[in-house]
């Protein structure tokens, strides 16, 4: 799930983000950006991109 400027989701949980919280991830991952709400999702996903390729977004 590739996110914009305007979608509040994280790419890897789904989960709402908090526009209070104060760590918000956006990695470049493949010239796309994808925001994510802890550094746990972020790693995953980027685990699970490794694994499936393209396939896994």
């Amino acid at each position: 799930m590739q996110n914009d400027e305007n979608d509040d989701t994280c790419a890897m949980c789904g989960k709402k983000i908090n526009e209070q919280k104060k760590l918000v991830l956006v990695e470049k991952i493949d010239d796309a950006n994808y925001i994510f709400d802890s550094e746990d999702c972020a790693l995953i996903f980027k685990k699970f991109r490794s694994l499936y390729g393209n396939n896994f977004s």
